[in-house]
């Protein structure tokens, strides 16, 4: 086997391993999320059962996992070319979805609400080890990866971020337990909260970027 075979079969069997961990990790997330094991105050972004799917921070780790495992079948089964290529893009989605969910946690929920709480149970999979262990994986990702891919990122955030401000100003703020406001991010007023939004959009590409760096610096050593 020539050198670089070598090298692109070892890539592809840590791919598999950290999908099937990614794939794991999630499941641990969802299992302790619907199990009643996770911390019971709603200040810590945990309701009981399926009313978590309302979070980004739930759903994209959900995103990120249902993404390694259809990104394993692809690597076991997937002989089609373009199924990777799109994979990959999905890929860069759920790694950058992930990783705001870690970079607002860590720059905005974790100072108001107390870092504890936001790395209990549940919350410390969704919160700190997936989203760490998804952008370390994807940058042992091998394809081309120009800056224009990186634009896919902010899909995610788009679309919810979307649809999380539009329900507010349909339905209204709502008073606590049952408001529609649950990240606080319109306390400080509606304008406040679209710059909020636009800056947590900046970040998924800023993150997107930031692997595709980081994935350079290793390919060119």
């Amino acid at each position: 086997m020539q050198k670089s075979e070598k090298k692109v079969s070892m890539n592809k069997y840590l791919l598999i391993v950290t999908n099937i961990l990614l794939i794991i990790f999630t499941a641990i997330g969802l299992w302790l999320m619907f199990s009643g094991r996770s911390a019971d105050s709603p200040s810590e972004f945990l309701a009981k059962g399926f009313r978590n799917f309302r979070y980004f921070t739930t759903l994209s780790n959900v995103f990120c996992g249902l993404t390694a495992l259809f990104y394993l079948l692809a690597l076991l089964f997937a002989k089609n070319e373009k199924v990777m290529n799109v994979l990959n893009i999905v890929k860069i989605m759920s790694s950058a979805a992930v990783g705001v969910t870690f970079i607002v946690v860590l720059t905005f929920l974790g100072p108001i609400y107390g870092f504890s709480r936001m790395y209990r149970s549940a919350n410390l999979w969704f919160h700190l080890l997936i989203p760490i262990f998804a952008m370390v994986e994807f940058c042992f990702i091998k394809f081309e990866y120009p800056f224009k891919k990186t634009l896919y990122a902010g899909i995610p955030v788009a679309v919810y971020g979307t649809i999380y401000l539009l329900n507010n100003v349909i339905n209204g703020i709502g008073t606590y337990p049952d408001t529609n406001d649950f990240y606080g991010f319109l306390k400080w007023g509606n304008p406040v909260g679209i710059i909020i939004f636009i800056v947590i959009l900046l970040s998924g590409w800023g993150i997107a970027c930031l692997l595709r760096f980081i994935r350079k610096r290793f390919s060119s050593n």
